[in-house]
């Protein structure tokens, strides 16, 4: 019962953070003179003309023909649909690049975790980079190249132009290499919160194990309406340093959780294979490795980060709550 209270308090809290932000208009003028749009596709009919970036979120942003962009155009998990002119950027993250016969781009088209379709007569006048997406002074960048994108040819830094299977064999090794790497420098922040807080990593695993359901509601809550509002935040500028904050709490909290089921594989592994650990951080620091290298894998690696990532902070936030009101209860002196 004292479990389903809490998930029911942050469920209030952070769907009443949610509402206050869907609650926002779908389309704001930027300090640019152009629009921001959530969750509704945006069009710029034939013939017009808007001035200022534009930015559209979960939606799909269409250039009609003889319609004419004057700024960036930026579309996050949505697609792209130009058969007018846009004179500035395209930036595409989690979405496809459509460029019609009569569409005009001035800039670099920047496309993440999409691809990029373009008609005989269309024009882009920068250039086409895949997987980088570059917004004001932040980088998005794609974990594992979109090989899936076609064949080739691509250019790779030092090796010429491969096309075809040796274009995918070389994408899959720098995949691999990365991911290797990545999954390294996970488990050694891992190694330094178990070392620096074990009591604290200790907890949020019991946290995992007694609640891992309500964690998991908790946590995937969190993402979605801490990611919304951190990206409003930043988007006003004016308390883009707010957001900023917020992205680097979420993320210190998330490698919390995210240590302490490592640290649970971990144990589990050691079990299995009949030895003994004398300490946490070793099983912490191999199972920590494993499960993010496990998510990296494509696809269904996504899902079981996304999965384990919100149980992780899920649980760390039930942890925290929980211990708060522990020490509210201790007798004051």
């Amino acid at each position: 019962m004292k479990v389903a209270r809490m998930m029911f308090l942050f469920l209030v809290v952070w769907m009443t953070l949610a509402g206050t932000a869907l609650a926002i208009p779908a389309s704001l003028p930027n300090r640019q003179g152009g629009i921001v749009q959530v969750g509704q596709d945006w069009t710029l009919p034939s013939g017009g003309r808007e001035r200022g970036d534009v930015l559209i979120i979960s939606a799909d942003a269409v250039i009609q023909e003889r319609a004419v962009l004057d700024g960036t155009l930026t579309v996050i998990s949505g697609n792209a649909v130009i058969a007018g002119t846009v004179n500035g950027d395209v930036n595409v993250i989690s979405g496809d690049v459509i460029l019609r016969e009569t569409g005009v781009v001035g800039g670099d088209v920047n496309i993440v975790s999409g691809k990029v379709t373009q008609a005989p007569g269309a024009r882009v006048e920068g250039d086409i980079v895949r997987g980088n997406v570059r917004l004001g002074n932040l980088t998005w960048s794609a974990w594992f190249p979109a090989f899936f994108q076609g064949l080739g040819p691509w250019t790779f830094p030092g090796s010429g132009t491969l096309t075809g299977v040796a274009a995918i064999l070389l994408e899959l090794v720098f995949s691999f290499l990365r991911a290797f790497g990545i999954s390294v420098g996970v488990a050694a922040i891992g190694a330094v919160l178990v070392l620096v807080w074990p009591e604290g990593i200790q907890r949020i695993a019991h946290t995992v194990e007694q609640a891992f359901l309500p964690s998991l509601g908790i946590g995937f809550l969190t993402w979605f309406a801490g990611g919304l509002i951190i990206l409003l935040l930043v988007i006003t500028i004016c308390f883009a340093i707010i957001g900023v904050a917020g992205l680097v709490a979420l993320i210190v909290l998330s490698l919390l959780g995210w240590t302490a089921i490592g640290r649970i594989v971990g144990e589990r592994l050691w079990q299995a294979m009949g030895m003994e650990a004398t300490s946490p951080l070793w099983p912490t620091v191999g199972g920590t490795f494993l499960i993010t290298l496990l998510s990296r894998i494509p696809c269904v690696g996504t899902i079981f980060g996304l999965i384990l990532g919100s149980v992780g902070l899920g649980a760390t936030l039930v942890t925290l709550y929980t211990r708060y009101n522990e020490r509210r209860a201790l007798p004051a002196g």
